[in-house]
């Protein structure tokens, strides 16, 4: 599956390109597991390591990294030049039902965003995208306003 999917991603970041077009993968976490027959691999090694640099981009979602087991700024110097667009989402130490911790506005939570938005531009970042997964179902427009508070400070 690995293969096609690999084929799959390069033709049509061809074809994309072709068209003034960019194609991202967004990844979650399950990209970060091992895959089996695959020597210690996973699908995200595969994914960096097989698509074409020149058309196929990575959508960096830093919360999914740090769940897949990832320091998010390795992972966004790994993807270098391919990083095109950040998920900004935050890590929070309250551990869900699924067992992996609760998603939260971007400084909320653990992640350190002056410096990762740093390693992102340095990395090639053009979009910087706050989101969640799981918002506040009472107040989700506070957690809208909360991450814009905050990352509008970073920005000056």
């Amino acid at each position: 599956m690995t293969n096609r999917l690999v084929s799959l991603l390069n033709t049509c970041g061809a074809a994309c390109k072709e068209r003034g077009i960019g194609l991202l993968w967004h990844h979650h976490d399950f990209e970060f597991e091992e895959m089996p027959g695959a020597g210690g691999r996973t699908m995200m090694d595969i994914l960096i390591e097989e698509t074409d640099p020149a058309t196929v981009g990575f959508e960096a979602d830093l919360y999914w990294a740090v769940v897949g087991g990832h320091d998010p700024a390795a992972f966004l110097e790994r993807i270098a030049g391919r990083a095109k667009a950040v998920h900004m989402k935050d890590v929070g130490t309250v551990i869900t039902e699924r067992g992996i911790p609760e998603d939260l506005p971007a400084g909320s939570g653990t992640l350190e965003w002056s410096r990762l938005i740093a390693v992102a531009e340095a990395a090639g970042a053009e979009w910087f995208i706050a989101e969640q997964d799981n918002p506040n179902m009472d107040d989700p427009i506070g957690d809208v306003r909360s991450a814009w508070t905050y990352l509008s400070g970073l920005a000056g």
